[in-house]
């Protein structure tokens, strides 16, 4: 279980490309990534607790850093940056590719992180005779969830 889940896992993006039911297509990833969630807390004090604070979770914010992003199924820099400008709602995983050529492999009941974020920024380098590399953040917008792999992710 977790073989190739989320050690060594992709970060992979999502543009929803229909509503109602909705349906998501997947545009990129990128193998180099980061994850930071923080935690919003209220701190309460009252003579019962003395000195020692009680803490009450009130929000969870999440941000997501992916450096070199690779894109595909059509999808450019310039999608992504229409994607930022209009504000649109993407679907995030941290998860590992069901792949043989890479040796993982997606078992039942392994784990991934998924998360609903708009593009809190865009990166794209055009050096001279060298290929483009692209990078992003992503940033909460909805939910942030633990999921379990269905028994068929064919």
């Amino acid at each position: 279980m977790n073989s190739g889940i989320y050690h060594g896992s992709d970060a992979l993006v999502y543009i929803r490309t229909a509503v109602s039911p909705d349906v998501y297509t997947p545009v990129g990833h990128a193998t180099s990534h980061s994850l930071d969630v923080k935690s919003e807390t209220i701190v309460r004090r009252t003579k019962s607790t003395g000195s020692m604070p009680t803490r009450k979770l009130v929000g969870i914010d999440a941000s997501i850093s992916m450096d070199a992003l690779v894109l595909y199924n059509g999808y450019s820099f310039e999608n992504l940056l229409t994607a930022q400008l209009a504000g649109n709602q993407l679907l995030l995983q941290l998860r590992g590719h069901d792949n043989e050529d890479w040796g993982v492999e997606e078992d039942l009941g392994d784990w991934y992180i998924q998360m609903g974020a708009i593009i809190g920024g865009n990166n794209a380098k055009w050096p001279l005779n060298a290929d483009a590399s692209y990078a992003a953040s992503f940033d909460l917008s909805g939910s942030l969830t633990i999921e379990t792999a269905p028994a068929d992710n064919d």
